[in-house]
């Protein structure tokens, strides 16, 4: 797991972004994240908490999306449940590599709570998926409550400060992947009526 002091120095990076832009450019900022993600979400509440102490920063969210899922010819509904971009990374696609990754320590941890619209029930749910290195760690989990159609999503990674040999490029592209292929993954919707 990322040490106390590691993750105090990711929870100032953001205090300082925070602490630096006025609460209109922040919010600016958490819309341009989103709409990265989400063409035309319309946000409703950005609320933080700063835990300088305890070197945590939270961060609520909460938007409407009405278009972001994609029809399949009227009868299915797709959308992927791992909604923002979190892809702050060079993708690892060569086959070989000659220099050592170095990874920097981060983490998070991130709840996505996405209600289902009436006349639609779940067909198909991503798979969990686990994967542990010794620099690091990635969960995601998407499960369906009926009694108040939501989908839930959490997904944590928690990464080391590491330099891994060239040696072993194979196990980091092989970390990045999974997680890259899990949050492609869709949610797959179909009609009730």
């Amino acid at each position: 797991m990322c040490g106390r002091g590691k993750r105090q120095k990711r929870a100032a990076a953001r205090s300082r972004a925070i602490h630096c832009l006025s609460r209109v450019k922040f919010d600016e900022v958490i819309r341009a994240w989103i709409n990265d993600t989400v063409r035309a979400a319309k946000i409703s509440k950005v609320e933080t908490v700063d835990e300088q102490q305890q070197g945590t920063f939270d961060m609520t969210v909460d938007f409407a999306a009405p278009g972001y899922g994609q029809s399949m010819r009227g009868k299915l509904l797709i959308f992927k449940p791992a909604i923002v971009s979190r892809r702050d990374f060079v993708p690892l696609t060569k086959p070989e590599r000659t220099h050592p990754v170095v990874l920097e320590p981060r983490s998070y941890s991130e709840l996505s709570d996405i209600y289902i619209p009436r006349g639609f029930q779940v067909d198909e749910l991503p798979p969990p998926v686990e994967t542990t290195t010794a620099f690091g760690s990635y969960t995601a989990v998407c499960t369906y409550d009926a009694a108040t159609h939501h989908v839930k999503y959490q997904r944590t990674l928690v990464m080391n400060a590491a330099e891994i040999p060239a040696a072993d490029y194979a196990s980091v592209r092989d970390f990045f992947d999974a997680i890259r292929k899990a949050e492609q993954t869709n949610v797959v919707l179909s009609k009730t009526q």
